[in-house]
């Protein structure tokens, strides 16, 4: 969120300096730095080194899942599958209430969608369903374990020995863990995600090349105008609405009170803005719930 009373000169300002601040803990660049086939495939390793992932397929950032038009949809950050794994890879800078519920979303969607159960005429196996890995890379521990990985998986409860081998993992990385439980090939990954590590202070030649990558983002002008226009959808929508709240805070502080007239044009403008842009987010293919945590609109007054 910006500063209120920015004007327009001052929002292009602070979104110059949000582009050029931008790391690797960013969902935008993240897509477009693991887009890469060769370090998509090494991010993955690290996470699962027992894993084989050298014929891993090609990486679709931000690839859409919608199962029918009239069912919701999900967006993920990073999609890609190799034999019969399929592996999404997200980048988590928000403490929201509701994550530890959205992988089961996901691995539905994902299986469902590989199972191509997406019309009334065609269907699957559930033995066609895919391993599915759902990694969520976050920068704070949602557990407060210090762990810097939770994993997830289907065991029996009266006898934890007994899993339920459905292939649906759910992962958890913490780049603030304090434990000795990762690689210190994933370690560094982690503390490179959070910006405690520079690629001139050690010899891993894959952490230099994501520095480098980040490093020739910032002066890709495609990269940076798609940023810009996205930033604009929401922060010009968001002062234009501003705008107008103030003046019909004016108008009806004329008759029902100046201070009260003002406060509640500018939250009607403010909320009616951030509606606009979240239906046209929405509309481009952002997932709801995605357009909502980038909004800050409450969904659930979709209908005031």
């Amino acid at each position: 969120m910006f500063d209120e009373n920015l004007t327009l000169e001052q929002i292009e300002q602070q979104q110059e300096q949000k582009w050029q601040s931008l790391t690797l803990a960013d969902d935008f660049l993240f897509c477009k730095i693991m887009s890469d086939a060769e370090l998509c495939r090494e991010m993955i390793h690290r996470i699962f080194p027992n894993l084989d992932v050298e014929k891993l397929e090609p990486a679709e950032p931000q690839k859409t899942l919608k199962l029918a038009l009239h069912v919701r949809g999900i967006r993920l950050d990073i999609y890609t599958k190799v034999a019969r794994s399929i592996f999404d890879i997200e980048v988590q800078k928000r403490k929201l209430s509701d994550l530890v519920r959205r992988p089961r979303a996901y691995h539905i969607v994902i299986g469902m969608d590989a199972m191509n159960i997406n019309s009334l005429k065609s269907s699957g196996r559930y033995g066609e369903l895919p391993e599915t890995y759902v990694v969520f890379i976050c920068t704070f521990d949602l557990f407060g374990k210090g762990r810097h990985v939770y994993t997830f998986r289907n065991y029996c409860e009266e006898d934890k020995e007994i899993a339920l081998n459905d292939g649906a993992y759910t992962i958890f990385l913490n780049t603030e863990g304090t434990m000795n439980d990762v690689s210190p090939e994933l370690k560094r990954f982690l503390d490179f995600v959070a910006g405690r590590i520079k690629s001139n202070e050690l010899e891993d030649s894959f952490i230099k090349t994501l520095d480098d990558k980040i490093k020739e983002a910032k002066d890709n002008t495609k990269w940076r105008r798609e940023y810009m226009l996205l930033l604009n959808e929401f922060d010009v929508g968001f002062l234009e609405g501003r705008d107008e709240g103030f003046n019909e805070g004016r108008t009806q502080g004329l008759t029902e009170g100046r201070i009260k007239g003002r406060n509640e044009g500018l939250a009607e403008g403010r909320n009616e803005a951030r509606r606009s842009i979240y239906e046209r987010l929405t509309a481009s293919g952002m997932s709801p719930q995605e357009a909502a945590n980038f909004t800050g609109w409450n969904v659930e007054d979709k209908n005031s």
